[in-house]
């Protein structure tokens, strides 16, 4: 089990995590947004991201995605520690070692799991 300062510590660095990713995503989305729009055009739209064709854009389009996907995975990480069931593997139960919360603290799984995930998916 884990003592509460150490899930305190993992704690502050995931608020501090989706912080961090959801300005960026903001502020990458924007300039997706403004880079694709006809000069002198204004729009309060809402625009999703995969609509958007144009080639100058897809690099922040992938970054902004990929980021999305890491604030997921932030969120559900913070809602482990509110279920009490952070730092244990969601696939065996067994803990998720101190070394593999410090490098990815929203990871859901043990190395073992997430190697063999990695390798089955590699298969497909």
């Amino acid at each position: 089990m884990m003592d509460s300062a150490r899930l305190d510590k993992y704690k502050a660095t995931l608020v501090a995590m989706r912080w961090r990713l959801t300005n960026e995503v903001n502020g990458v989305e924007r300039a997706v947004v403004e880079d694709t729009m006809p000069p002198g055009e204004i729009s309060n739209a809402p625009t999703h991201l995969s609509n958007i064709a144009n080639s100058n854009a897809d690099v922040n389009i992938t970054l902004a995605e990929n980021e999305e996907g890491i604030l997921e995975n932030v969120e559900a990480a913070l809602e482990r520690i509110e279920q009490g069931t952070f730092g244990r593997c969601e696939s065996c139960g067994k803990e998720i070692s101190r070394e593999r919360l410090d490098a990815i603290p929203y990871t859901p799984s043990c190395t073992e799991c997430a190697r063999r995930r990695e390798g089955s998916e590699a298969a497909s």
